[in-house]
């Protein structure tokens, strides 16, 4: 009974012993993370309207539409082009607006003021060369016009002045010019004016002009006051020249 007992446990656990052996292990199943990325698309490059410069020939003009190690991908007149580098002298994108710098801001009073100094300058210049009382008139009063055309933008107050006297002081010599003329049978510039009566006597004070007295008469002579009177509008013009260079 006995023995019958321990074979019988014997058998059990070879049973158990062999299903246990016979028995697979579970390998645990490892999950690996899956790892997703975002993809985004690329853009495709602007069709831009472009001018390729070459090193020799003629530029090319066409779309972008994309660039390589190759060089620069075209269209042009609907056919794909690449131009390489090594034949590329310069890029330029037609549609980007050339920009152009600020216009310097212009100071109009002294414009003007410059404008007024040359045209007198002008009558200036021909008085000093020479010129006849038919030409002086004449010009007179072109240049008259013409300085005029300036004067009201003049923003210099003193510039300004000068050359009023200026002008004024080249109207008083024609004054003189026309007296003497008109009494001089010649028509020449030469002759006499009387201080003591107008026109002399509001000119010979105005400009402190010589006189003098021969045979009871007291007389000034004319050419000499003409002369004087545009050495004294000349200097006007210079003070109001040296206003431009800020004087």
């Amino acid at each position: 009974m006995k023995v019958f007992i321990i074979v019988l446990s014997v058998f059990i656990l070879g049973a158990v012993s062999s299903n246990t052996t016979a028995q697979p292990r579970k390998t645990p199943v490892v999950k690996k993370a899956v790892q997703q990325t975002k993809t985004t698309e690329v853009p495709k490059p602007e069709e831009r309207p472009v001018t390729v410069y070459l090193k020799e020939g003629e530029p090319v003009s066409g779309k972008f539409v994309d660039a390589s190690s190759e060089g620069l991908h075209l269209v042009v007149a609907g056919n794909k082009l690449i131009v390489h580098w090594k034949n590329i002298k310069q890029v330029s994108y037609t549609d980007v607006a050339p920009v152009e710098p600020p216009a310097p801001k212009i100071d109009k009073g002294k414009e003007a003021l410059e404008g007024a100094v040359k045209s007198l300058k002008k009558l200036s210049t021909a008085v000093e060369v020479g010129i006849n009382f038919q030409e002086f008139s004449r010009r007179l009063i072109d240049i008259k016009i013409e300085y005029e055309g300036y004067l009201s933008a003049i923003t210099d107050a003193d510039a300004k002045s000068e050359l009023m006297k200026a002008m004024e002081a080249y109207e008083d010599s024609k004054t003189i010019w026309n007296y003497m003329v008109g009494n001089n049978s010649m028509g020449r510039a030469t002759g006499d004016l009387f201080p003591d009566y107008e026109p002399g006597k509001t000119l010979q004070a105005k400009y402190s002009l010589p006189t003098y007295r021969t045979s009871g008469l007291h007389l000034m002579e004319g050419d000499k006051a003409m002369k004087l009177i545009w050495v004294v509008a000349a200097s006007h013009i210079e003070k109001a020249a040296a206003k431009l260079e800020g004087k």
